[in-house]
């Protein structure tokens, strides 16, 4: 993002960009650990009776995501709303 797009954005649109940001990252990690438990179960299989799974080998925190973990939702007035607020609470214009 480039300075000009950055002074431009609002709050909520840096929340935004920085939430996918970060799921960008999230995500190209988690690829990275499903391809090296794909291969464990593959060099493993051979040597063991029945079938494996990829969760059998290497289980990860995400198999089993709790759905009652999500963040809030907020629409994107009631983010400015609270933007706002912070910013009288700490003395900022």
């Amino acid at each position: 993002m480039g300075r000009d797009d950055f002074e431009r954005c609002t709050p909520f649109e840096f929340y935004e960009v920085w939430n996918r940001w970060g799921q960008q990252h999230r995500d190209s990690e988690r690829g990275a650990w499903e391809r090296a438990r794909v291969m464990a179960m593959f060099f493993i299989q051979p040597y063991v009776k029945g079938k494996l799974t990829v969760h059998d080998v290497l289980p990860l925190p995400w198999d089993e995501e709790d759905s009652s973990v999500k963040g809030e939702e907020i629409s994107k007035e009631e983010f400015n709303r609270r933007f706002e607020e912070a910013k009288r609470r700490n003395g900022l214009k």
